[in-house]
């Protein structure tokens, strides 16, 4: 049976991650004088859950109307 990310696994995930990408850019930042801005991490959160629970639903139907246009092409029908 396959899993798939739930909200809680999600939040889960998003405090440890962004825990440690936290730390790692207060210790070693790319530019010392560059600074975070609030629009960055709203983007970030909404990336983090974004991706897991919508792209697995787009790709599934993108592939099933990829397959379904084969199939009508080749002379398949649906019965």
């Amino acid at each position: 049976m396959e899993r798939s990310p739930t909200l809680l696994s999600l939040a889960i995930a998003l405090v440890l991650l962004s825990a440690v990408f936290w730390l790692i850019e207060r210790w070693r930042p790319s530019l010392a004088t560059q600074r975070r801005e609030g629009i960055q991490t709203r983007t970030d959160v909404a990336y983090w859950f974004f991706t897991p629970l919508v792209t697995r639903f787009v790709t599934r139907v993108a592939l099933g109307i990829v397959f379904a246009i084969v199939a009508f092409s080749q002379g398949l029908t649906f019965d």
